[in-house]
C-alpha cells in the first residue's frame, strides 16, 4: 500500500512538472526589449530592420519622441520545442528630456540592448552613462538591475556603422560592459547577419526567461 502511494506521489509529481513546463511555454511567449543609446545612433534604423518595418527612416534624422513600441514574431527552440515568441522591442530616445519617463520604459522589460555609432567618439561615454542610470535607478548595491531581474547574459551591444560612412573597428568599451554580447551592424550590406546573431541572443533570452520561471514554480512545488 505505502509503494502504490508513493507511486501517485510520484506520477502526480511528474504530471505537475509536465503542466508547470507547458505553462511556462505559452506564457513565455512573450520578450520585451528595450532598445537604448545616444541620440543619433541608428537604434530607429536597426529596430525597423529587426522587425521587418515597413516604414524606414529616410531624408534625414528623424529623433524619437518619447518611446516607439515594434512587435514582430521569431521562433525559438526550447527544451526541443519550437515555439513562436512575441518580441516587442522598445525603442527609446535618448533625449534627456524623457529621462524621467526612463523607469517605466524599463519597467517589465526582459533585456536590453545598448546602441552605439563607433564614428561618435562620445558614444562610449555615453553608454556608461545608460549604465550609471540602469545601476542607480534599479540597484544601489550591485552591476546589474536585479530589480529587472535582469543579468548581462540577457543585454547585448550593438556597434551600428551607419549606411555610406567608413568602416572603423568597434571602440573599446568600460570594464563594467566587458561581459555583455558585442554585435555589429552593418547595414543593408551585411544585415542579414546581424538578423541572425540578434534571433540567437533572443533565443538565449527567452530560455533564460523559461528555465528561471520553472526555477521559481519548483520552489514553490517543493515548498
Amino acid at each position: 500500500m505505502l509503494f502504490f502511494e508513493k507511486n501517485i506521489k510520484f506520477e502526480s509529481r511528474q504530471i505537475f512538472v509536465n503542466l508547470v513546463e507547458n505553462f511556462v511555454l505559452i506564457i513565455m511567449n512573450h520578450l520585451k526589449l528595450v532598445v537604448v543609446g545616444p541620440n543619433k545612433c541608428g537604434k530607429s534604423y536597426i529596430c525597423n530592420y529587426l522587425s521587418e518595418t515597413v516604414e524606414q527612416v529616410t531624408g534625414g534624422y528623424h529623433p524619437t519622441s518619447g518611446v516607439r513600441i515594434l512587435e514582430y514574431e521569431q521562433k525559438v527552440k526550447i527544451k526541443g520545442k519550437i515555439s513562436k515568441v512575441e518580441v516587442e522591442l522598445w525603442d527609446a530616445s535618448g533625449d534627456k528630456k524623457y529621462e524621467t519617463c526612463w523607469p517605466a520604459i524599463f519597467k517589465g522589460s526582459n533585456g536590453i540592448v545598448f546602441v552605439y555609432n563607433p564614428d561618435n567618439p562620445n558614444h562610449v561615454n555615453d553608454l556608461q552613462n545608460w549604465w550609471v542610470f540602469l545601476t542607480a535607478t534599479f540597484c544601489r548595491y550591485r552591476a546589474v538591475p536585479p530589480s529587472l531581474g535582469l543579468s548581462e547574459q540577457q543585454m547585448c551591444i550593438i556597434c551600428h556603422k551607419k549606411p555610406d560612412t567608413s568602416f572603423r573597428d568597434p571602440v573599446s568599451l568600460p570594464d563594467d560592459l566587458h561581459k555583455i554580447l558585442h554585435l555589429f551592424s552593418n547595414i543593408p550590406k551585411d544585415g542579414e547577419r546581424l538578423k541572425e546573431k540578434f534571433g540567437k541572443f533572443v533565443s538565449h533570452v527567452a530560455w533564460g526567461r523559461v528555465e528561471a520561471s520553472e526555477q521559481e514554480e519548483l520552489q514553490i512545488m517543493n515548498s
